[in-house]
């Protein structure tokens, strides 16, 4: 009898810390399953992309304005008559495109296939935001010309070396996020530093040739 009541007992005491066991492990699982759901593959894919520019406060690329002149399309040559071998007239220019945030443009005119290596040939700056483009010669009220890499303040037109292949003029406009403080005759130098501290926005080029 009292074998029986002692196997009795025993079954008590097993089933009882069977139970428990059993309580742990649903326990166990029920916060492993929270863990899991908080970590799901959504929130992880969340986690790990990239932030964005607005995020990080970086600006945005800048947009293409598109540049264009009455005098010449895209790649085709650039007329006598805007170069030294006529009357180095400045070229009329066209642009749109300008953001709303823009605040003012500025221009350049490059030469990359000078022997020397980049020689700029005409630089403007303090031009309005809403402005369209130049008629040929126009200086808008309030803007600023460079010297260039000639010493002279102003337009100076394609003059390539005598035999060469014609060279590449490429003109840029500039939309700025702030305004350029350059006195006038500033050199291209000062330009590079001063668009970097003003922030482009936006930009466009023209390209024209020329050869003699």
């Amino acid at each position: 009898m009292n074998e029986v009541i002692g196997m009795a007992g025993a079954r008590s005491w097993l089933a009882s810390a069977a139970c428990a066991a059993l309580l742990l492990v649903a326990a166990g699982c029920d916060q492993g399953g929270q863990d899991i759901a908080e970590s799901s593959p959504a929130d992880q894919t969340a986690r790990q992309e990239p932030a964005t520019a607005e995020a990080t406060g970086e600006p945005a690329p800048a947009v293409d304005l598109d540049v264009s002149s009455d005098a010449f399309a895209e790649g085709e040559e650039i007329p006598a008559r805007h170069t030294c071998d006529g009357e180095t007239a400045p070229l009329p220019l066209r642009w749109e495109g300008v953001p709303d945030q823009a605040v003012e443009l500025a221009l350049r005119m490059d030469d990359p296939d000078a022997p020397g290596g980049t020689f700029t040939h005409w630089t403007m700056t303090g031009i309005g935001p809403l402005a369209t483009g130049l008629e040929e010669g126009e200086i808008p009220a309030g803007a600023v010309q460079g010297s260039g890499d000639t010493g002279q303040v102003g337009y100076f037109g394609p003059c390539p070396p005598p035999g060469d292949d014609p060279h590449r003029y490429v003109i840029t406009v500039y939309a700025l996020r702030a305004p350029i403080v350059l006195s006038g005759g500033f050199a291209p130098s000062e330009l590079d530093q001063a668009l970097e501290q003003s922030g482009v926005i936006a930009e466009g080029t023209l390209t024209g040739v020329y050869g003699r």
